[in-house]
């Protein structure tokens, strides 16, 4: 918004935007080469939440267009890791074929992110780097514990998703896809029934002496938190039947300081344990 003496407040529009240098590189390296040379380059990639982030103030010198860097759109997997590029958008990965054999449940929740609107233009890359806290994204590949490469003028990196919430992201960089390796993990749901109030995704892994349960929760104002419990010896056919007790222990480590002034920790912990006791419950193993 822009207040004017004459008008009181007006929304802004590409037309209140000061000017700018517009790039549009075709390839990786060419893109890279801008964010090393450009001045406070910002990208471009489905434009959804750049909308937002104008109507916020936003006023860009350089604007990287990598919206037609076909690499950036790639789905690929080897030997069960899977690799979603940066530009996939939530209505192609979601309803990709290899995604849905892979990670079922993340197809699943995939789907629910957004409006159709947005879910035929918005990236999966540009959900997580837009770092918002309402964004599902970054929760959903928390929980199936992702990796993030990033290519920049130092090769390739690799950073977990926690990290991009820190700002620990390398310099001159820019996220070329997110890493899934789906060969220990047996199930994944997300429940988002209380939203925006709490969402959260559970992940089942296997582990040499048993299973790991991963859960990650967030809110509305509040940044994903990770909770894991190893159970030593329980089989995916027990999950069912022990799902209340696993549920009450594991939301029990969540910090006090999980408060945003509208969810209390006290709350998420009993919220939080009977909706995981539900997911746990209802997976098909």
């Amino acid at each position: 918004m822009e207040h004017l003496q004459s008008a009181g407040l007006l929304p802004t529009s590409a037309r209140s935007l000061a000017p700018l240098r517009l790039w549009q590189p075709a390839s990786i390296a060419d893109a890279v080469s801008c964010l090393q040379r450009c001045d406070a380059p910002v990208l471009l990639a489905g434009g959804t939440d750049l909308v937002a982030q104008y109507n916020e103030g936003l006023s860009p010198r350089t604007l990287v267009d990598i919206s037609r860097i076909e690499a950036l759109r790639q789905l690929r997997q080897h030997d069960g890791v899977l690799h979603i590029g940066a530009l996939v958008t939530h209505h192609g990965g979601s309803g990709d074929a290899l995604v849905r054999r892979l990670l079922p449940g993340f197809a699943r929740a995939w789907s629910r992110i957004a409006n159709p609107r947005i879910r035929f233009r918005a990236t999966l890359g540009g959900n997580l780097m837009a770092r918002r806290t309402r964004y599902e994204g970054a929760l959903l590949l928390q929980a199936l514990r992702a990796q993030l490469h990033f290519t920049g003028t130092a090769g390739r990196e690799r950073i977990g998703v926690d990290a991009v919430w820190h700002g620990d992201v390398p310099a001159h960089a820019m996220l070329s896809d997110i890493e899934i390796d789906t060969r220990a993990l047996v199930a994944f749901d997300y429940e988002r029934s209380l939203r925006p109030l709490m969402t959260q995704a559970v992940s089942v892994w296997r582990e040499p002496a048993g299973l790991r349960l991963v859960l990650v929760l967030a809110t509305e104002y509040l940044a994903p938190v990770n909770l894991s419990l190893a159970v030593p010896g329980l089989q995916p056919q027990q999950l069912a039947a022990r799902a209340p007790a696993m549920a009450r222990e594991l939301l029990a480590q969540l910090p006090v300081s999980f408060d945003d002034g509208q969810v209390t920790a006290d709350y998420a912990r009993h919220a939080g344990a009977a909706l995981l006791a539900r997911q746990l419950e209802s997976l098909h193993v």
